[in-house]
């Protein structure tokens, strides 16, 4: 190992001594042509690094890898003419094949192009690209050498550039497509952005990430001198965004606090009220990111102060203050006449409503202070009260400073829901707590009768019915529609609000009014393991509704053989009948759903295979091919049905698929009987 390291010190030596002689020597006595130094470069790669034009030359004769890179960024011969601007070692390395274009293993992969430009080597670019590089070659980063030239700030190249072809359109790939223009006004380059402007450059081509275009790049850099220039060119001041917002220049200079060039663009007749595609101004702005000095010049300009943003905000600028407790804004805009009780005509909210819902105390401390009256808000009719607001948005701050200033628990909204149904529909412990021990009752109905513990069991919260329990919720109670905390949490897919409300005495056989018990709920519904648990805690599994549906024949109906297999070996009646006209049986609805696997199990688990309804006197056959459930009609058969049987017209199940003109039906019961079918 040693005495290859001496070996390759040798060879390099021998080039940095330009001795030619010594290097063939080397080579005749086995040293490598392609060998590495202790910085992993090669001696090819050292030559023309130190400009050795003739040992270059040699080295190429004697076999030299003409692309080998280096160790560390697989830097080429190449490359290292172009960072030096060796003109002659790369018309060298070019005769012997080197490539112009290949890409080094750095982060960008730049090609010797790149490097040239990178460099300021003007003499080593103009070569390249008269030696057939393309002038918009692009990097791993799909930068061309036109960007690098900006980057760089070497705006002699840049022109030589677009002199040469380059486009100055030509958007940047791997850096959401900003174009040459983004960047040169990002760097703030005025002689480069001249040079781009003067040469074409498009101020309107917004990139992919911000949906901005260079216009209002120069907005959020704040610099005046770059919109004057602009403006030379043609610029127009109130272009938007082509995203969601449509923010203007105005908005993203008050954004940054750039008041110089908010000012000028007021002078050049942009308005101060202008809206992007949210309905905000450029106050809305200067409010939302608390610019003070940006909010105090436009209301001193005439700024709207009432102005509203759209759904689903409807942000006043004072709400807006007030929703993200932006303190001294909120007492700017109050000094400029902002009403703190204006009442927005569309939802009937205040300011109050705004700083609820955004959770902040000190904005209604404030808005109080300044004269804000709740009252105002509880006395009116169709007003949401603030405590309510403040419950939809989990704002627990401020519903404690309001329970502590006297505003009632149970303020409703119109349909009667109050701020306790919030907090058990969004499964809120603390805050359903708070409301608790502030007196809030916990056996409240809203319009539909529905109480907190309806919403907690119908959304499966656990903790809250357990809460809400503890606190002498009545498990009783029934909505509007008969059903109890029970039956709702039967529709659940978790199993856990079911089990505590069976556990803590809820009626298992209580029915809606549709005659459902939670049993028949969680069938319809489809929830095994709910009605596994209502079975296992003494339901009784054939409880019927007032037509004598039982839960089997719900799981029949809709052909779930999972549920079917359930009821089943809990022992539930496989012949029992509804109570109406037509006295059908498990098996018959089984026969409509079409899953012959549940009309199997039914069958083998001791269905009456020929019961007939009471009116019509229709077997399981007739109803198979009623509705022509072809796979049903085999299944039937196949365990003996009688083909025989006629309903009260005095039709088989053969005549009645004739009389229906349902062929394939007909065709299999005339072969099971082995008569000849015929469907004419």
């Amino acid at each position: 190992m040693e005495e290859n390291a001496r070996s390759s010190a040798i060879f390099f030596d021998a080039i940095i001594q330009n001795d030619k002689d010594k290097i063939r020597n080397l080579v005749q006595r086995g040293s490598s042509v392609n060998t590495y130094d202790e910085w992993g470069r090669t001696p090819l790669q050292y030559a023309v690094l130190q400009n050795k034009i003739e040992i270059i030359t040699l080295l190429a004769e004697m076999g030299a890898r003409i692309n080998d890179g280096s160790k560390d960024c697989n830097e080429t011969p190449a490359h290292y003419a172009a960072m030096f601007g060796s003109v002659d070692s790369l018309r060298i390395l070019a005769s012997y094949g080197a490539s112009l274009t290949v890409q080094d293993n750095s982060e960008f992969g730049e090609t010797p192009v790149h490097t040239a430009v990178k460099f300021n080597q003007m003499e080593t670019l103009l070569w390249l690209l008269e030696n057939g590089v393309s002038v918009d070659i692009m990097d791993r980063k799909g930068r061309t050498p036109l960007f690098y030239a900006i980057n760089e700030q070497y705006p002699h190249l840049v022109q030589i550039l677009i002199d040469k072809g380059a486009d100055v359109n030509i958007k940047q790939t791997g850096l959401h497509n900003v174009t040459p223009l983004h960047v040169a006004v990002s760097h703030g380059t005025f002689d480069i952005v001249r040079v781009l402007l003067r040469n074409g450059a498009n101020m309107y081509i917004p990139c992919s990430s911000l949906h901005q275009t260079p216009v209002h790049w120069a907005a959020k850099e704040g610099k005046v001198e770059l919109f004057e220039l602009m403006c030379e060119f043609g610029s127009i001041l109130s272009v938007k965004t082509d995203d969601s917002e449509g923010d203007c220049p105005i908005h993203l200079a008050v954004m940054g606090g750039h008041l110089p060039l908010v000012k000028w663009l007021h002078s050049k007749g942009v308005s101060l009220n202008c809206r992007n595609h949210r309905g905000h101004t450029p106050l809305h702005t200067a409010v939302r990111f608390n610019q003070i000095d940006m909010a105090s010049y436009l209301l001193q300009q005439g700024s709207k102060i009432y102005y509203i943003t759209q759904d689903p905000e409807n942000f006043t600028p004072l709400n807006m203050a007030a929703y993200l407790g932006h303190l001294d804004m909120i007492r700017l805009l109050i000094y400029h006449g902002a009403d703190v009780n204006a009442i927005q005509e569309k939802t009937g909210f205040t300011a109050l409503h705004f700083a609820a819902m955004g959770n902040k105390v000190e904005s209604l401390k404030l808005l109080t202070l300044h004269g804000a009256d709740v009252m105002i808000i509880m006395n009116k009719t169709n007003a949401e009260p603030l405590i309510i607001t403040a419950a939809m948005h989990d704002s627990l701050d401020v519903v404690r400073w309001l329970l502590e200033n006297g505003v009632p628990a149970d303020d409703r909204l119109n349909n009667g829901i109050t701020a306790l149904h919030y907090a058990a529909d969004k499964g809120r412990r603390e805050l359903a707590l708070l409301l608790l021990e502030a007196g809030a009752d916990v056996n409240c109905r809203e319009l539909n009768l529905r109480s907190p513990l309806h919403f907690a069991a119908i959304r499966g919260y656990e903790d809250i019915v357990e809460i809400l329990i503890s606190w002498e919720a009545d498990i009783a109670a029934a909505d509007a529609w008969g059903d109890s905390a029970l039956h709702l949490a039967a529709k659940n897919t978790d199993s856990r609000c079911l089990q505590l409300l069976a556990l803590k005495g809820s009626n298992l056989v209580s029915r809606n009014n549709r005659w459902e018990s939670p049993l028949h709920v969680a069938t319809l519904n489809k929830r095994e393991a709910n009605v596994r648990l209502l079975l296992d805690n003494g339901t009784p599994v054939d409880i019927p509704t007032v037509t004598g549906v039982t839960a089997l024949m719900t799981a029949s109906k809709m052909g779930n053989y999972i549920l079917t297999k359930l009821l089943v070996d809990k022992g539930a009646n496989v012949n029992a009948e509804l109570h109406s006209s037509d006295s059908a049986t498990p098996l018959h609805l089984s026969c409509s759903s079409g899953n012959k696997e549940v009309v199997q199990l039914l069958i083998e688990s001791g269905a009456n295979i020929n019961a007939r309804t009471r009116i019509g006197g229709q077997t399981p056959l007739h109803w198979a091919v009623e509705f022509q459930r072809d796979s049903v009609i085999e299944t039937l058969t196949r365990y003996g049905a009688d083909l025989s049987v006629k309903d009260s017209r005095g039709r088989t199940a053969a005549s009645f698929a004739k009389c229906k003109l349902y062929f394939s039906a007909y065709q299999i019961l005339m072969k099971r009987s082995g008569e000849k079918a015929c469907p004419n």
